[in-house]
């Protein structure tokens, strides 16, 4: 038995390492993908309808993509399963009008790249920001970036300041770190210790505008998700414009996260105004701009205050963190099949 698998910001990479694929999906006893509402997917589920008519699953893609099936888009859902990270996906495509028997919740992907991940120990307080995800720059993405600046701007002319009188004397680094011997200089990254800001950005974002720390990674990169836990192993606190993927990978890693309120989509995936739900859980702290500096310093101060509603939405969106996402999906594909499309080698060494 074999899967054709149609992949795009690396979700399904595991899975594909595990299975016998094709090339070809009308060679296939199965097929997998990353969405079923758009583009050349959603045409290959029509045609596969009308001629092949080859089980399809659906694999959830990123969160809160089973919104895709509801206002303003209510897509339909041509997969015959769809395969959602936990229930909190589950009762948006009930939601939707979905019948509960199509919906399989087996827990996400990205949890086996997650597990047994340590922060890394430093003494800065690393902010990073994530600007939000569209077709293109996003206004109110350059508006947050700066005023993190701003913040940390601040922060650094107030080290400054508290060292004020042994500057004058001497322009040692030792004056503000007693640990640090650089002499005659200070580095800027020892002024901004208290409060630096690291940009991750996409390949959609406008890297000019983004001075500073900037780490630029590619969905479509085979190394994309290990890139972006890279980052969020040295996060003191994230921030962002609406609670998606990227969020919740540092919910579960017990990084506090805050959304600068008032972000609103513009023409998105064809609709000229796009309207959608908006995600807000208790693991999250909402703020306006204004307010910006003082969420994120009260979230630093205090970054274990929210750990049982991190825990919680884990639990909701991730799925049960002690199963195998990737060998429950590839199960719900097997039995679509009618046999095993695992890799003939995994199949005798689970065997054994």
């Amino acid at each position: 038995m074999k899967a054709f698998i149609w992949d795009f910001n690396n979700v399904l990479l595991d899975i594909r390492s595990r299975v016998e694929t094709v090339r070809d999906w009308r060679d296939s006893d199965v097929i997998l993908l990353w969405q079923d509402v758009r583009g050349s997917l959603a045409e290959l589920c029509r045609l596969n309808a009308l001629y092949y008519k080859k089980p399809v699953v659906v694999v959830q893609h990123g969160r809160g993509a089973t919104r895709d099936y509801l206002a303003p888009n209510k897509f339909p859902l041509l997969a015959d399963k769809i395969c959602v990270w936990g229930d909190a996906e589950r009762r948006r495509l009930m939601q939707a009008g979905y019948d509960d028997s199509r919906i399989v919740v087996t827990g996400s992907p990205l949890l086996s790249k997650l597990r047994g991940v340590e922060r890394t120990p430093h003494p800065e307080k690393f902010i990073v920001f994530a600007p939000v995800i569209t077709s293109h720059e996003e206004r109110e993405n350059v508006k947050t970036f700066w005023e993190l600046k701003k913040i940390e701007y601040e922060i650094a002319q107030e080290t400054l300041d508290a060292h004020a009188s042994d500057l004058k004397k001497c322009w040692h680094a030792s004056v503000v770190d007693e640990t640090c011997a650089t002499e005659n200089e200070i580095p800027y990254d020892l002024i901004r210790k208290n409060f630096t800001v690291i940009s991750k950005i996409t390949e959609i974002h406008d890297m000019k505008l983004y001075h500073g720390i900037t780490i630029k990674t590619a969905q479509i990169n085979r190394s994309h998700i290990e890139d972006t836990i890279k980052v969020l192993k040295h996060a003191d606190c994230v921030v962002g414009l609406e609670e998606g993927t990227l969020q919740l990978m540092a919910t579960y890693l017990g990084i506090p996260t805050v959304i600068v309120d008032g972000f609103e989509y513009g023409a998105y995936g064809g609709v000229k105004e796009y309207k959608t739900e908006i995600i807000r859980t208790p693991a999250t702290v909402f703020c306006e701009l204004k307010d910006l500096k003082k969420t994120i310093l009260d979230e630093l101060n205090e970054p274990e205050k929210r750990a049982a509603e991190r825990l919680a939405v884990v639990k909701d969106e991730f799925g049960d963190p002690d199963s195998d996402p990737v060998e429950n999906i590839i199960d719900v594909a097997s039995q679509l099949a009618g046999g095993d499309i695992r890799k003939k080698e995994l199949t005798c060494q689970a065997s054994i």
